[in-house]
């Protein structure tokens, strides 16, 4: 979701590998992903995530 998020912002595929990539590696959450209690954090953050995509969607159609 990182990744499709700041590819609909840049446009530039590089950009968005090493954003989405840094994203993935940061040690900031790693309990969320391995635990199963802890899994709000990660259906907060793909819903978060969608909204910005179909907002920053929505946006660019409406510039067009």
């Amino acid at each position: 979701m990182v990744f499709v998020f700041i590819r609909v912002l840049t446009k530039q595929m590089m950009v968005a590998f090493i954003t989405a990539l840094l994203f993935g590696i940061h040690p900031m959450h790693v309990e969320s992903v391995s635990w199963v209690a802890e899994r709000k954090d990660l259906l907060y953050l793909l819903f978060y995530m969608a909204s910005l995509i179909a907002y920053t969607l929505f946006l660019n159609r409406e510039k067009k």
